[in-house]
Parts: structure tokens; C-alpha cells; sequence
């Protein structure tokens, strides 16, 4: 039945947030507050969700990118680079670190590995406990790949965009000014 594989995915979550340190949340929280423009990246499904986070941030009314977007303008120093990547491991993130550091921008990487080559680069890591694609060393969920990953990504940066409401003291109905208006 469907609702009891419903169950463990709720539970995975629950046990998953329950080992969350929040150990960089506040540098994360004050590097998006004081930057300029913000960028967001991530490699499939990862992206996606990074594509729902700067979506939120805009509706807060921050300038936020998405690489790769025809939008998407010049990057610079006091800039910030936020990456979601299970593994840590992507190339073409690992690319878009280097060049973001080159420029002298902020960065932040959201992972479930804290030993890979993109968090050894990042200002900021914010480590979230699942198991990423590829990774046999961890295997913590029943889902696929990185879907327990993608999951807490979503739930995560959704906690910073409420997290930076609430700071902001912006509510909901601002929010809603800010939604897209030709649907």
C-alpha cells in the first residue's frame, strides 16, 4: 500500500532532521542578508530544488539567479554562490565554486558530504544527513539515490526562506504581491 511507504519516507525525514546541527545556519542567514546578488546552482533533481529556493528568495525580494537562466547578469565580489549538491563531487559545480572564488564571492554548499572537493572550497557547508547518489558508505534510506537528500534540501531551504521572513518581518501577504501575476 502506498501510505505505508508514505510512512517511511516521513519517518526518514523526521530521523534525518532530528541529526540536522544547524552548526552554520546563522553565517548562512547573514551571508544572504548581506549580499549583493545571489546565485543558486545545482545538478538535477538537487537543481530543481535550488530553482524553488530562489524563487522564494525573490518573492522576498532579494535579486536571485538561477546559473544558467537567460536572465542571469554578472557575478562579483560581495556576490553569493549557493550550491545544492549530494555528493559535492559534480564538476560543473565544482567549476562554478572555483570561478565564484576567483571573483571574490560568498559561497555556501548544501551536502551530505562535508569531505568533498566543493566543501573544502566553500565559506559555509551546510551538511544535511542522508545519503547522497552514488554514496555506498551511507546507505540510510529505502528511496533511490539522492531522493532522501533532494527531500531535506527542499525542507531546509524552505526553514531559511522562514527563517529570513521572519527577520525581515515580512508576511505572507507581502509574499503574495511578489508572486508571479500572468498565471
Amino acid at each position: 500500500m502506498l501510505k505505508e511507504d508514505l510512512g517511511l519516507i516521513v519517518k526518514e525525514i523526521e530521523e534525518a532532521l532530528n541529526e540536522y546541527d544547524g552548526q552554520n545556519d546563522t553565517e548562512i542567514i547573514k551571508s544572504i542578508l548581506s549580499s549583493g546578488k545571489i546565485f543558486v546552482t545545482g545538478a538535477g533533481r538537487s537543481g530543481y530544488i535550488m530553482r524553488c529556493f530562489a524563487m522564494r528568495l525573490i518573492h522576498l525580494g532579494f535579486s536571485a539567479y538561477v546559473i544558467g537562466d537567460t536572465e542571469m547578469i554578472a557575478a562579483k565580489e560581495g556576490d553569493l554562490l549557493m550550491i545544492g549538491s549530494g555528493s559535492g563531487e559534480t564538476k560543473t559545480l565544482q567549476v562554478y565554486m572555483d570561478q565564484a572564488r576567483k571573483l571574490g564571492m560568498k559561497t555556501i554548499l548544501f551536502t551530505c558530504n562535508e569531505d568533498s572537493t566543493i566543501a573544502r572550497s566553500a565559506k559555509f557547508v551546510c551538511t544535511i544527513n542522508a545519503q547522497a547518489k552514488f554514496q555506498n558508505k551511507k546507505l540510510v534510506s529505502v528511496q533511490p539515490m539522492g531522493s532522501l537528500f533532494e527531500q531535506l534540501l527542499l525542507i531546509v531551504t524552505d526553514g531559511i526562506i522562514l527563517k529570513l521572513a521572519k527577520q525581515m518581518k515580512i508576511d505572507f501577504e507581502q509574499l503574495k504581491n511578489r508572486h508571479s501575476n500572468l498565471e
